[in-house]
């Protein structure tokens, strides 16, 4: 009776621990265990920045922060464990990127909305996510930052009771610093002068004027 009681307890203060995790559990029901390995995965998403490079000069007052999410190979299990309605073989999820932010000149965080996992087991788990944000900045020097927060899938026992758990994840990308100039704006268009246009238009006009002349003498001959 002692050893039940002492199980029964275990398993309520399991259950209690596993709320924070986000889990469908008529999904988890039919997922082994055994498949989850027993401790998180600590190995956070490496975060690829395409746009600004490091020390980049834009001649542009709008950048374009491009950057890729790389999750970890361990983030998504190898050995299928199910089959979609279409048969396509069904992976484990041990990963999944919660939120995705990016730091400019030290500032507050600026969230960027990203939908990374729906269950725990994918036909088709996303290996990456691609992220395009376009920034309007003012002159001069500055710097960013992209971060992840996510979490990672696993199971702990208490006795003979086991349970999907999570932990976080963070990741950051390195300090990137860039500058902003003005476009530069080329020469002004020539216009037609119309100062030459008026002497033009008056020596046409003279030349008209002695023409005419010449043929009225030539007519009185």
């Amino acid at each position: 009776m002692k050893t039940l009681a002492a199980a029964f307890i275990s398993m309520l203060l399991l259950s209690l621990v596993a709320g924070t995790l986000l889990v469908n559990l008529a999904t988890a029901n039919a997922i082994f265990y055994g498949y989850f390995p027993t401790e998180p995965i600590t190995t956070p998403p490496t975060i690829i920045v395409h746009s600004p490079t490091q020390n980049q000069t834009c001649n542009s007052t709008d950048v374009w922060l491009n950057f890729t999410v790389v999750k970890p190979e361990a983030w998504i299990g190898l050995t299928e464990v199910a089959h979609d309605e279409n048969h396509n073989p069904s992976y484990p999820i041990f990963g999944n990127v919660i939120s995705v932010y990016y730091v400019l000149d030290g500032g507050e965080r600026q969230s960027i909305p990203v939908h990374d996992i729906s269950d725990l087991v994918e036909a088709f788990p996303k290996h990456t996510l691609d992220f395009s944000v376009n920034l309007t900045l003012a002159e001069g020097a500055h710097n960013i930052t992209v971060g992840v927060d996510g979490e990672s899938f696993y199971v702990a026992y208490a006795g003979w009771a086991g349970g999907h758990m999570s932990s976080p994840v963070h990741g950051e990308s390195e300090l990137i610093n860039f500058t902003v100039t003005e476009p530069e704006l080329g020469p002004e268009p020539e216009t037609f002068p119309t100062t030459l246009l008026a002497a033009a238009s008056g020596a046409s006009l003279a030349a008209v004027s002695i023409g005419l002349a010449v043929y009225l003498k030539k007519r009185k001959h």
